[in-house]
């Protein structure tokens, strides 16, 4: 039987979000200047699928099945008490915040409760328009796990590999062609940075790294850390050009150059993954902040907009101070928020984890088990 790399907790990972949330906060406060923070949502959307395909093998190699109705309670616990806050905080500002024409509060908030914020006309999103990225993570959760099962049971490991490949050539081919055709009904859009198909490539990028890493070290666990170190440094150098001269409108980064940044991001988490010790990766403020990533991203958004109104154009002092502001009542509402209300509830999902994988389903043969 081969052997399975048992799934453990990642800490580097937090650091991980907590840069790629910072990311996010300082350039919707930066009016511009940082035009390419949306790397940090392909970052997002790869350790997603890495993740959860992760956990569900896990939980498969434990008992030769996948419980449906817990993985999506424990999705429940995890999402919806932040995102009611976040929607509940972008109602009561709504009225005190100013918008683009045809800004629509019963439609933003019922997009972003149902999860069909990203079809709409982001003119129609308000202060909820962040949301999109959620919508395209639980579209992924919805059907994957299904799919998973089927996957580990039916297909073998090369065919499944192929497969992702496959997929992820022909949505890149469909991104291409909706960024050269836009497509709009009325209140509806499919654009290629917001639909869910057109972001599956980065979340079918996590998924195949789960599904290899579960066969076993690559070969980047026994690079020295001095080397890891340089590593990091070019691929940090490398962002620091995206996040400042691309756009997320990018004529060239629509056309294909996706493509490279989304493997400059695979090579950032597989660093991740087979250096979770590095010192690189061992900031405890970045860990703090990766940890709180969820709720601060929810949260910001809606404070950012609110705050905007009390800025003075071309006012430095005032720019500075507003900023301050944006990024401190934000930590503020999230740190409150993890503390009263996530903590608790992330305490029940861990009982709620190992009350069902404490014994393997003996019904597993042995060809199962390989197969996955």
């Amino acid at each position: 039987m081969n052997k399975t790399k048992e799934f453990k907790y990642i800490q580097s990972f937090d650091s991980m979000r907590g840069f790629g949330c910072l990311l996010v906060l300082v350039a919707h406060g930066s009016y511009g200047l940082m035009k390419g923070a949306w790397v940090a949502l392909d970052l997002f959307f790869i350790v997603s699928g890495f993740l959860i395909t992760s956990l569900l093998l896990k939980e498969y190699l434990k008992t030769s099945d996948i419980s449906f109705k817990k993985f999506y309670w424990r999705r429940a616990l995890k999402i919806l008490p932040p995102l009611f806050i976040c929607i509940l905080l972008a109602n009561i500002l709504w009225p005190f915040t100013n918008f683009e024409p045809g800004a629509n509060q019963a439609l933003a908030t019922s997009g972003g409760l149902f999860y069909f914020i990203n079809f709409l006309q982001e003119n129609i999103t308000g202060n909820l328009l962040h949301l999109w990225s959620l919508s395209v993570e639980e579209h992924f959760y919805l059907f994957w796990p299904l799919l998973m099962l089927f996957f580990i049971t039916k297909i073998s490991f090369k065919k499944r590999i192929w497969f992702l490949i496959i997929l992820m050539f022909i949505v890149g081919i469909v991104r291409i062609g909706i960024f050269n055709s836009y497509l709009s009904w009325s209140l509806f859009t499919i654009d290629s940075y917001r639909s869910t198909f057109c972001r599956i490539d980065s979340i079918s990028l996590g998924v195949l790294l789960a599904f290899i890493a579960n066969k076993g070290s690559t070969k980047l666990s026994t690079v020295s850390d001095s080397k890891v170190s340089i590593l990091i440094c070019l691929i940090l150098c490398i962002y620091g050009v995206i996040i400042f001269t691309v756009s997320a409108t990018n004529t060239y980064l629509n056309n294909g150059g996706f493509i490279i940044t989304n493997f400059i991001a695979i090579f950032t988490i597989l660093l991740a993954i087979e250096k979770p010790n590095h010192y690189l990766y061992g900031n405890k403020s970045l860990q703090w902040i990766g940890k709180r990533s969820y709720g601060l991203y929810l949260y910001h958004f809606p404070v950012f907009m609110f705050l905007e109104q009390f800025r003075q154009w071309h006012n430095h002092v005032s720019f500075l101070f507003i900023f301050f502001l944006k990024i401190s009542i934000s930590i503020v509402l999230t740190a409150i928020s993890y503390k009263y209300i996530e903590e608790p509830i992330l305490k029940y999902k861990k009982k709620l984890n190992s009350s069902k994988l404490q014994k393997p389903n003996l019904k597993a043969d042995k060809n199962t088990l390989e197969r996955a």
